[in-house]
């Protein structure tokens, strides 16, 4: 049963899905998202042991954009099918941005965004949890949720052989990302965040390319006195305490494959294998770890 925020989404991503971008010219020149990057908008499916499918597409007129997706994912723990179906998560995203250099070969931008991301358990969903951080699968409604302004440098280089560097910084408010604490406050914050990708383009058709997406998110402004789960003497206990609404995180993401470029459509395909660990993001205990290698295959532009 879906959450009846992700159906009011639905219509905005079936117009991101199906819109053939038709602006004339070079007015509509969109910046590189490197496939390693944990929000990059696309359609795919990703397997790393349990199932991973996200939907999604993004539009631009002149220099302004817009994307986002609706992914969904299993935990590993619980029992698996081959479609996801115990959390999901939706993002999305505006952006501009302006030239700051341009020369023949290269292009330095700073662009301007804002996002929101939010983070939810199918409903109903409910597992007898065996460590602190399977306590929010409790049926009990939680969510995660992330909404920020951001901004920085971002650099990208044109021929056979493609650089592309994004440095940003977030402002986050009316967020927190810990469900653990069975609170429904919100707090300011920051963060950073740094996307990277080479690409070999060996003719127009095809190429390689190896990508890396690191980010970390500070321990917001505010906290609240409330009960969470931590391991005890004697097992799982619950304690009240002063506990974070924005939690510290950090994730890495590494991939490498190879995509073939459909320009009619301004889509390429991508086949890859990605190596990743950290905060897995979407409806998470803010505590959690993972490392995980996966291989899938996405339709982005």
């Amino acid at each position: 049963m879906w959450n009846s925020r992700l159906a009011r989404l639905l219509p905005l991503l079936c117009v991101l899905f199906c819109a053939r971008i038709t602006v004339a010219g070079d007015s509509l020149d969109l910046p590189q998202i490197p496939w390693a990057h944990l929000d990059k908008p696309q359609t795919g499916y990703e397997y790393s042991g349990v199932p991973w499918l996200r939907v999604g597409d993004r539009l631009g007129v002149e220099r302004f954009w817009m994307a986002g997706f609706i992914e969904a994912r299993n935990q590993k723990e619980f029992s698996q099918e081959v479609l996801p179906n115990h959390q999901w998560r939706g993002f999305l995203r505006a952006e501009s941005d302006w030239t700051l250099l341009r020369s023949q070969g290269y292009r330095i931008r700073i662009p301007v965004a804002y996002f929101h991301e939010s983070g939810h358990a199918t409903a109903g969903m409910f597992v007898d949890g065996e460590s602190p951080t399977h306590e929010i699968w409790d049926g009990v409604y939680r969510n995660v949720h992330l909404n920020a302004l951001e901004s920085g440098i971002l650099f990208e280089s044109q021929g056979p052989l493609q650089w592309f560097v994004d440095a940003r910084s977030q402002f986050y408010f009316y967020s927190r990302n810990t469900p653990e604490a069975r609170n429904l406050q919100s707090s300011l914050g920051g963060g950073a965040s740094l996307a990277m990708e080479g690409r070999w383009n060996m003719d127009e058709k095809n190429g390689l390319f190896v990508s890396g997406f690191a980010r970390v998110l500070g321990e917001g402004a505010d906290r609240v006195k409330t009960a969470v789960n931590f391991w005890g003497i004697t097992g799982i206990e619950k304690r009240t305490v002063d506990y974070p609404i924005i939690a510290r995180v950090w994730s890495v993401s590494v991939a490498t494959g190879y995509v073939r470029y459909i320009q009619t459509a301004r889509r390429e395909i991508a086949l890859f294998g990605q190596y990743f660990e950290g905060y897995p993001g979407g409806y998470a205990d803010s505590r959690q770890h993972e490392r995980r290698f996966a291989v899938g295959l996405g339709l982005g532009i």
